[in-house]
């Protein structure tokens, strides 16, 4: 979601190996950026109602109602996960993570439909059921970006 020189801590599993990354005790805060930022792009994004873009003014960027909703459902469910002031900093990171990718997934590169809870397929590895939304890992703003209105 735009960012640079995030300040994380990198887990390591023996010998050395990297597991992961995470935001320790600045989760919560790297999450709420996140959910602003999510918000606005609902906001600054048309939805075209013909749902090819004719009639959206020309140039501005738009989505189907079915992306927006998705999307919605997201920055929704990350909020309420931000509004949780119970929760650990691990539950920020996961919050974190499924907006990000129902933010900016890109089609064809396998990371960003793989466990995409929106936009993309998986199994929520191996905990639940697989699914595929049929987006094919292409979130939000990504689509929104390849779509201009031509009103």
């Amino acid at each position: 979601m735009g960012e640079n020189n995030v300040p994380a801590l990198q887990w390591l599993a023996t010998p050395g190996v990297t597991v992961g990354f995470s935001r320790g005790a600045g989760a919560r805060e790297a999450l709420a950026a996140a959910v602003t930022k999510a918000e606005g792009a609902l906001d600054t994004v048309a939805v075209s109602g013909a749902g090819d873009g004719s009639d959206v003014t020309a140039g501005k960027m738009w989505v189907t109602q079915a992306y927006h909703d998705i999307f919605a459902r997201a920055v929704a469910n990350a909020r309420s996960g931000l509004d949780d002031n119970g929760a650990t900093d691990d539950a920020y990171e996961g919050a974190l993570y499924r907006l990000a990718q129902a933010y900016g997934g890109r089609t064809g590169d396998r990371f960003s439909w793989l466990e995409n809870t929106y936009f993309g397929s998986g199994d929520d590895h191996g905990f639940g059921t697989p699914f595929d939304t049929g987006y094919n890992g292409t979130g939000f703003w990504t689509f929104a970006q390849a779509h201009l209105g031509t009103e």
